[in-house]
């Protein structure tokens, strides 16, 4: 890739982080009372994720701070999920089928650890989905 090229995708991603923080600062005001607003701060500084990721967390908290936690715990173990699960809400049953795809392969791979981890993150999504439904 020529210098030209690469400074433009550059300052690309640098414009598009520069919107997901405007849009971070908006949403943290709409969700979160003043009084906790230094606290929701601290705990998204607590990890080195892009302002996308923290905005997809603050988004899924719905402005409760132990759902907040909860979403930056998940954010620190696997960033795509907590994008997946703000960018596509409406397709619970896709979510569902990709992770126990992406498990199993994981377990054909040797990698059963983490293929357990993820089939067992469909079950929950079946069973969140069923009990909402």
């Amino acid at each position: 890739m020529d210098e030209e090229k690469k400074y433009r995708l550059e300052e690309l991603a640098r414009q598009a982080e520069r919107e997901y923080r405007e849009k971070l600062e908006l949403l943290i005001g709409e969700l979160f009372p003043d009084s906790s607003r230094d606290q929701v701060l601290e705990l998204l500084q607590e990890f080195e994720r892009s302002a996308r990721v923290k905005l997809a967390v603050v988004k899924l908290s719905g402005g409760n701070l132990d759902k907040l936690k909860q979403m930056s715990a998940e954010a620190k173990r696997d960033y795509r999920n907590v994008l997946y699960w703000a960018e596509y809400p409406e397709r619970p049953e896709e979510a569902r089928r990709i992770l126990l795809a992406l498990g199993r392969w994981l377990i054909e791979q040797g990698r059963a650890e983490e293929g357990d981890k993820l089939t067992r993150k469909a079950d929950e999504l079946a069973a969140d989905d069923e009990a909402s439904g």
